[in-house]
């Protein structure tokens, strides 16, 4: 799986970490849902919906909440790789780390204020939580996967 993103990223790197997202990004969800059970709350997916479309309880808001994660983590891998094009991919595990809880910021406090202020006062304190570790293990996994793709690379 590593040689087909390093093959993807050495014919175009934006397109490698569009894809790199994504495949980090399904982790993050599967952790994500596990968390929710486990801790009885609801899974970011609602939450998400909730940024895309009006919440109204019904399967297609959670349908709709993945496909906005899975297009956001695209798109910061996207965002990162032009970061790391522009200035070099030194320190990397320790910038997606960064990444990582930059999008946690983001995505649990000024998105949702400037979006959908509504949706902050149905986060509670485990879904933040949760949210803050599964960040935290999105930049990592990208970090190191990157660092991986690129030393098959030389």
């Amino acid at each position: 799986m590593i040689k087909i993103f390093s093959r993807i990223h050495r014919i175009d790197p934006y397109f490698g970490g569009i894809i790199l997202g994504l495949a980090t990004t399904i982790p993050y969800l599967i952790l994500d849902y596990l968390y929710s059970l486990i801790l009885a709350v609801n899974p970011i997916p609602i939450y998400s919906a909730t940024l895309v479309v009006s919440h109204t309880g019904i399967p297609w808001d959670y349908l709709f909440g993945i496909i906005a994660d899975l297009s956001a983590g695209s798109f910061l891998g996207f965002l990162l790789i032009i970061i790391f094009e522009r200035t070099n991919y030194r320190f990397l595990r320790a910038k997606c780390l960064g990444s990582g809880v930059i999008l946690w910021i983001l995505h649990v406090s000024i998105i949702p204020k400037f979006w959908e202020p509504e949706l902050l006062k149905l986060m509670n304190r485990p879904t933040v939580y949760m949210a803050l570790i599964n960040h935290i293990l999105w930049g990592l996994a990208f970090g190191i996967i990157l660092r991986w793709m690129r030393k098959s690379q030389e």
